[in-house]
């Protein structure tokens, strides 16, 4: 039986599950970018995508990556944070 986590793995994306600082280590700078661009009220993917001067497609394909660590969940085709990356300040240094 296969399970997420070993999706997650095969695909060198393992859930992240420490501690809040520790939630953006691994995230390239377009995951910190997209993230950064997540904030308030839920947003569309075409508003997160010019707030992280990104094309849609590459927009959408980190924010699939940020879903599948839970960084990020869509409702009615719009984005938000989860309560994991809620605290998570857009003046986090993008590596």
């Amino acid at each position: 039986r296969l399970l997420a986590d070993d999706v997650l793995v095969a695909l060198g994306m393992a859930r992240i599950s420490v501690g809040k600082p520790a939630l953006l280590d691994g995230l390239s700078s377009e995951e910190r970018r997209v993230l950064e661009g997540v904030v308030g009220e839920p947003i569309t993917a075409e508003a997160i995508a010019g707030r992280a001067e990104l094309p849609i497609n590459a927009a959408l394909a980190v924010l699939m990556s940020l879903e599948v660590r839970g960084l990020v969940r869509a409702t009615a085709g719009r984005y938000q944070r989860t309560s994991s990356a809620a605290e998570i300040s857009e003046e986090s240094p993008a590596g």
